[in-house]
């Protein structure tokens, strides 16, 4: 022998291994625990910056459900004819609320978190609304009617 001891081998590469590292220079014993200061430094840091990342994705999809549903709603209530039963679509408060949940695929919206309302246009006052039972009423409390709407101008009573 030449004098060095030798490991058993135990990996087809741990020989190889031992005399790779009996040739590097050995590190001081303060700087053998660097790595691992570096690593709890930066880990908080880049574990806000993951977590960050998959948040402002998740907002940015529930906004786009969110903005998806009242596109297609407001489209549903646009169309012109009835939806069955003589009532109009723009009348029909179940109707345009079911589409609304209907495309938003991400979130689970009940009836309460939709709001239906009926405006002036460019004044900003509203002209109805729909009610928890589903009926569109104007501002007065009477059920709005589609004589209340016509051709797409709004009229005041």
């Amino acid at each position: 022998m030449d004098g060095k001891m030798r490991l058993p081998m135990m990996h087809p590469f741990g020989d190889f291994m031992y005399r790779l590292r009996s040739h590097l220079p050995r590190r001081p014993r303060l700087l053998r625990g660097q790595g691992l200061i570096e690593f709890a430094l930066v880990a908080p840091i880049l574990l806000v910056l993951i977590l960050g990342s998959i948040e402002m994705a998740r907002l940015l999809a529930i906004f786009s459900s969110v903005s998806s549903a009242a596109r297609q709603a407001a489209r549903y209530g646009s169309v012109s004819g009835n939806s069955g039963g003589g009532v109009p679509y723009f009348l029909n408060c179940a109707g345009i609320r079911s589409t609304a949940r209907g495309a938003s695929a991400l979130l689970g919206l009940a009836d309460t978190d939709i709001v239906v309302e009926y405006d002036r246009g460019s004044t900003g006052s509203t002209l109805g609304s729909c009610d928890a039972s589903n009926v569109a009423r104007l501002t007065s409390g009477a059920a709005m009617t589609a004589s209340d709407l016509r051709n797409g101008y709004r009229h005041s009573h």
